[in-house]
């Protein structure tokens, strides 16, 4: 008797394959890991590096530990990498993407969270002064008897 597989059997073999690739990739990441302070060699391991080693030189892909070199053939695009963008010019135009996001957190916490936080540290501040009111007299005379 032939059963037909639902939408649920799919998707939870596709989880189960992702699972099986993140395990996969954590652990020769592990092993390479372990190689190198095995070895002595550099105290990290590319997962994926891709690099031109002169200008116009040829290019180096380094994938789960394993190089690969190859030449380009014809010149699509060109790449350019500051601080804070990442360019790249095809046919002319430039396409940039920022690798930083530079964000105020005043004004992102100003309006939400500071009123909050304020408020909770008042609550806080009159709990422990009730907490503490009958030993306010002892630490009162305490402090008195040592002080000058």
């Amino acid at each position: 008797m032939i059963e037909r597989k639902t939408t649920a059997d799919f998707f939870v073999l596709c989880r189960g394959f992702i699972a099986l690739v993140l395990i996969i990739v954590i652990g020769v990441y592990a092993a390479g890991n372990q190689l190198n302070r095995l070895t002595g060699r550099q105290d990290f391991s590319d997962l994926l590096n891709i690099r031109q080693e002169a200008p116009g030189g040829p290019y180096l892909v380094c994938a789960l530990g394993t190089g690969y070199q190859f030449r380009s053939l014809y010149s699509v695009a060109s790449v350019s990498n500051t601080d804070d963008s990442l360019s790249v010019k095809v046919a002319g135009r430039y396409f940039t993407m920022p690798t930083v996001i530079y964000t105020d957190l005043n004004k992102v916490l100003a309006g939400t969270w500071q009123d909050k936080l304020i408020a909770r540290g008042l609550i806080v501040r009159q709990a422990l002064e009730k907490y503490l009111a009958p030993y306010g007299v002892k630490f009162r005379n305490y402090f008195n008897f040592f002080g000058p």
